[in-house]
């Protein structure tokens, strides 16, 4: 199992093409990561100072609390909310050290205060008190990937009006454990428009599973490889890429080592198919591309609150393999992705993730994966009609503009 850097992972520019091309895939990336309406915030950037909604996110971030953050905001002011945004800084000196301007083009000015009615908080419960201000109206915007809620939110929970989470599944774990009010809101997903495109470092003649996470136990990525490596053993048509973010947890030294031992393997009808892995934060554009790039999308997670790679994957029309477990059965099915069962187990703890001893979660079936896999990668037929199927379906549910006019009406209901 070879593995590889391909030579144009960049975090922030295209490493082809001339100028030119470079400004109008900034400006592509910039419109893919505000969501429709970024030409709207434009219009209304004048308005805002009579805002009524403030939403303090991590806009700058490539993690998915970042990309969650600009969906929502875009949504929003697609559907006519005038909205302020706050600007979140990380607490993860990795996640600052990155170039954050490339992910708010196109985004309303950051401000520092305002005298807005209602406000939307989107992070973790533990951190809504540091956010609060004289808002009549707090909305906490978060998620957790577990039926049952960390005890060390319980409590903060309660400190916000309501709570919005992306999926049924966070929503009973709230429910459970507070008193205060739970709406689903989906993550909007907005689709990484296109058609194909070739991507640096990634070679043609190869179908390339892409898979995109933060290295954690929860999205179990040595199962993901070892399955890749049981379906493709000997074969030189297939290759995975893993985009890996490392900034809360494991080092990239460790996981290279993991990597690493993972890999070894025999030669010849033995050898193991290879891995191209990609170290660097993406700006848009280039995250774009390599979605476009990619002809299928895989996650052997453990448990999601959402899976907002997932449903980005199904909105471009890539088809997914995926653990048939959490939230991400409530945008696919059968008939519109490849799921794999599994058992559930109890979960591991980590020191970045508050996961506990009582809580469970899903340990994909190898020999499933295995074959839904294979079936992805060699039957051209059902792979298409899976991934037009989950396009369809993804977006009639997750989209940006029906889920923009939902956040509309609950805000209008909130009082703003």
């Amino acid at each position: 199992m070879a593995i590889e850097q391909p030579s144009g992972a960049t975090p922030t520019t295209p490493t082809t093409g001339g100028e030119g091309e470079g400004r109008e895939a900034r400006a592509a990336g910039a419109a893919t990561a505000a969501g429709p309406g970024a030409e709207a915030g434009r219009r209304e950037r004048g308005d805002l100072a009579q805002a009524p909604l403030r939403y303090a996110g991590l806009f700058e971030e490539p993690s998915g609390y970042g990309q969650a953050a600009r969906a929502h905001l875009g949504a929003l002011v697609g559907a006519g909310v005038r909205v302020r945004p706050h600007l979140m800084i990380s607490s993860s000196e990795r996640v600052r050290g990155g170039s954050g301007a490339e992910f708010c083009r196109g985004l309303p000015k950051p401000f520092a205060d305002g005298n807005e009615r209602l406000a939307i908080l989107h992070t973790i419960p533990t951190s809504f008190q540091d956010l609060t201000k004289n808002e009549r109206v707090r909305v906490g915007l978060t998620a957790w990937d577990a039926p049952v809620l960390p005890s060390t939110w319980v409590e903060p929970s309660a400190r916000v009006d309501e709570i919005w989470v992306p999926s049924e599944f966070s929503a009973g774990a709230f429910r459970e454990a507070t008193k205060t009010p739970v709406e689903v809101i989906p993550h909007p997903v907005v689709p990484f428009e296109g058609g194909a495109a070739p991507y640096p470092g990634l070679p043609d003649g190869r179908f390339f599973f892409l898979s995109v996470f933060e290295w954690q136990e929860r999205k179990n990525p040595i199962g993901l490889l070892r399955a890749f490596r049981a379906a493709f053993q000997g074969k030189r048509d297939v290759a995975l890429v893993l985009k890996l973010g490392y900034h809360f947890g494991a080092s990239r030294d460790d996981i290279a080592r993991e990597l690493r031992r993972e890999a070894r393997g025999g030669v010849g009808p033995w050898r193991a198919p290879d891995v191209y892995v990609i170290w660097d934060d993406l700006s848009p554009p280039m995250l774009a591309r390599l979605f476009r790039r990619a002809d299928a999308y895989v996650s052997l997670h453990r448990a999601e609150g959402f899976g907002l790679c997932m449903a980005q994957a199904m909105a471009t029309g890539k088809p997914v393999v995926a653990t048939a477990y959490s939230a991400n059965l409530e945008y696919m099915d059968d008939a519109s992705a490849f799921l794999v069962p599994g058992e559930l187990v109890r979960a591991r703890s980590e020191p970045w993730h508050p996961f506990e001893r009582e809580m469970r979660w899903c340990e994909a079936d190898r020999g499933a994966a295995v074959e839904a896999l294979r079936a992805c990668a060699y039957d051209d037929a059902e792979r298409e009609r899976r991934a037009s199927a989950g396009r369809a379906r993804v977006l009639a549910l997750c989209g940006p503009g029906p889920i923009g006019r939902r956040m509309a009406e609950r805000v209008a209901r909130l009082g703003a």
